[in-house]
């Protein structure tokens, strides 16, 4: 392999030593290198510089999401994370993952507060190259190390392809003359804490399943014909499976442009020739505009394959079960799915659902009640108007208009909301993700979200933080005719914001509350 530098249209190094100490030296300064590195680019900058790291999520588009870091070794982790044995060993191991840590306190430990400022982990990895270990040894310093990619972009590959893509991004692209074949993004897990060491699940759990994971098998308790199944419409990956063996694609991302759609049929091409498999059958998700719903439609139309549609949490809760080796054959199971969005067998919007599996089918014995998302994709995106939503909705205008955390929306937002839910053209939703959405509002930690999950995200760090000085209670809620009712929830975190409880202690007796939800 060969390594070379450029800027801009100029080739400025051409040695390898000397690309290498130019790459360096640049990182020190401050600026923004690309780097190819096993399955596509990373963009680095120094995690110590947050005017760098500024500048970087200010090109990338990327405002607020956390941003990975790699650190040279496991003691250079230590200064900004405590590090137990099985995170040391995680870390080190040779699939060597991003691994959320959480992060120390102490600013003066180095990491810019920009790197994840809406958590109190951080994504740490070690190197995994020789490429890495190269950089990293006499650098000194962590590196931001992020996809190279725009948001909502898959990974650049290509040399050419990468100072298309990330020249508006990258101030120097360290090159190298190995093709990648396969792009994949890092794989992302965290270890499970120690009062979860007791249970039967795996210390290591996989948020982000990709380089170092798949494709390798996940072995059925079964066995079936040929069949590829296509993923859903976020976060997407795709399966092929023959006999009692799947075999999982890395993680792909939203299959919302061009450029990542190419890249979801290359990869499914990869897979059947990888692994020999002619799909007898092609599974896809409930959804009928989902893009895996039209490719397996015509694709089954033109070659004759079976079709079979899948229910979006359903899928889910198979999912568990194929992941733990365990058969439905004899006896049931039940299934609690707790999600942001999945088409509803109703047609509608689910996300918080306890299922009940047997044999081939499922029963709906509970759910989140329905509740509107005013103003519809604005409404995920403002948490604020969803949650006033939420409460109007409920006949709790009275706690909507009190609620200090709702008092900026103007007279025309209020009679938006209300005209919109008095009209009934609102999406309705079971979702817990929306839930999450809208207490996050109610205690003050979000209006407006730039990424999935953010406002939970903001949540869940603030529950975290109150785990110390607060033992709550659950709040209270309701279950009538297999609906989970939220008004006595809604109600009781509008009466503890006006009588001053703090967001923390909030968050945190909403957690408690889920828990007491999925337990009972």
């Amino acid at each position: 392999p060969h390594l070379w530098l450029r800027a801009g249209d100029s080739r400025i190094e051409d040695s390898d030593e000397r690309a290498m100490a130019e790459a360096r030296d640049r990182l020190r300064r401050g600026q923004i290198v690309a780097i190819k590195g096993l399955g596509g680019f990373h963009l680095a900058v120094d995690a110590t510089d947050s005017g760098a790291v500024a500048r970087l999520r200010q090109r990338k588009r990327r405002p607020h999401r956390a941003l990975a870091v790699m650190v040279a070794d496991v003691e250079m982790a230590r200064r900004v994370c405590p590090v137990s044995p099985e995170e040391d060993a995680a870390l080190s191991g040779p699939a060597a993952p991003i691994l959320l840590l959480t992060r120390r306190d102490d600013p003066e430990l180095g990491l810019s507060p920009l790197v994840a400022p809406d958590n109190d982990t951080v994504g740490v990895m070690l190197p995994y190259t020789p490429l890495h270990h190269l950089l990293l040894r006499d650098l000194g310093l962590p590196l931001v190390m992020t996809s190279g990619n725009l948001s909502e972009e898959p990974l650049a590959t290509g040399n050419d392809e990468a100072m298309a893509r990330l020249g508006q991004i990258a101030d120097a692209f360290l090159l190298h003359d190995r093709p990648i074949h396969m792009p994949c993004d890092d794989s992302v897990a965290f270890v499970l804490s120690e009062d979860a060491a007791g249970t039967e699940l795996a210390p290591l759990q996989l948020i982000r399943r990709a380089r170092g994971f798949a494709p390798a098998p996940v072995p059925f308790p079964y066995e079936g014909p040929p069949v590829l199944a296509v993923g859903s419409e976020m976060k997407s990956t795709v399966c092929v499976a023959r006999d009692d063996t799947a075999f999982l694609s890395q993680h792909i991302g939203d299959l919302w442009n061009l450029e990542t759609w190419e890249h979801y049929l290359r990869i499914v091409r990869q897979l059947e020739e990888l692994f020999s498999v002619r799909p007898e059958v092609i599974a896809h998700d409930l959804h009928p505009d989902f893009a895996g719903t039209h490719y397996a439609q015509a694709r089954a139309e033109r070659e004759g394959q079976r079709l079979v549609r899948v229910q979006h949490h359903y899928a889910h809760a198979l999912a568990c079960l194929a992941e733990n080796s365990i058969s439905l054959e004899g006896l049931p199971a039940l299934a609690v799915v707790l999600d942001g969005t999945g088409y509803g067998a109703d047609g509608r919007v689910w996300g918080g659902e306890w299922l009940l599996l047997a044999g081939a089918g499922y029963e709906r014995p509970a759910h989140l009640e329905y509740l509107p998302i005013a103003g519809g994709e604005a409404g995920i995106r403002r948490v604020d108007r969803l949650a006033a939503g939420y409460l109007l909705a409920l006949g709790l205008e009275g706690e909507a208009r009190s609620s200090p955390t709702l008092d900026h929306l103007t007279p025309d937002e209020w009679s938006l909301l209300r005209v919109s839910i008095a009209a009934d053209r609102s999406v309705l939703t079971s979702s817990m993700g929306r839930l999450f959405d809208a207490v996050s509002a109610l205690a003050g930690l979000t209006q407006e979200i730039t990424y999935e999950a953010q406002a939970a995200v903001r949540l869940e760090t603030a529950a975290r933080k109150a785990v110390d000085h607060a033992s709550p209670s659950p709040y209270d809620w309701d279950l009538h005719e297999g609906s989970v009712s939220l008004g006595p929830l809604l109600r009781a975190v509008v009466s503890e914001l006006r009588a001053g409880v703090d967001p923390g202690t909030i968050a945190l007796r909403f957690h408690v509350t889920v828990a007491d939800m999925v337990t009972r």
